[in-house]
């Protein structure tokens, strides 16, 4: 953890250069790479920006963008569609802080199940989100490419 004070606060359409500049510098921790999907990266975060019902909050420490989170809200439900924290703050419990303060935000709004999907190669994500209650509900068997499943994680708030 670090011994800093990390600020939340939720996007706005001026921090699109930031954050896309920030999943570029993630792009290859994803599997497959979010450049490399059907949506590219700035595509993508234009698409959440705009879109009613889908938010990203920040996480920043000294005014840097170190960590974000993603989600779309829908009846009753929300899914996690982004979770990112710069390589230099990985390991520091970031995206536990960025995944309660999402979860946290998504209750106040009566959303009352969550669900979140990686890969199965991507432990550091299936012991995150297993820590924090969430259970596998199902897997796509090689939907992330030859011996690499999707796991789509699910929590009740």
């Amino acid at each position: 953890m670090l011994n800093v004070s990390l600020k939340f606060r939720n996007a706005t359409f001026q921090d699109r250069d930031e954050i896309v500049e920030m999943l570029k510098e993630v792009d290859e921790n994803f599997c497959p790479p979010l450049s490399s999907r059907e949506v590219g990266i700035t595509e993508r975060v234009d698409r959440v920006l705009k879109r009613e019902g889908s938010e990203y909050v920040l996480c920043e420490v000294d005014g840097k963008m170190v960590g974000i989170v993603g989600y779309d809200i829908h009846e009753g439900w929300a899914y996690i569609n982004l979770l990112a924290v710069r390589p230099q703050y990985t390991g520091k419990g970031i995206g536990r802080s960025l995944l309660k303060t999402a979860e946290k935000r998504l209750e106040e709004k009566g959303i009352k199940r969550v669900k979140v999907c990686t890969w199965s190669t991507n432990e550091k994500a299936i012991m995150l989100y297993k820590s924090l209650g969430y259970y596998v509900e199902d897997i796509l068997a090689g939907h992330r490419g030859e011996g690499i499943d999707t796991l789509i994680f699910v929590k009740t708030l």
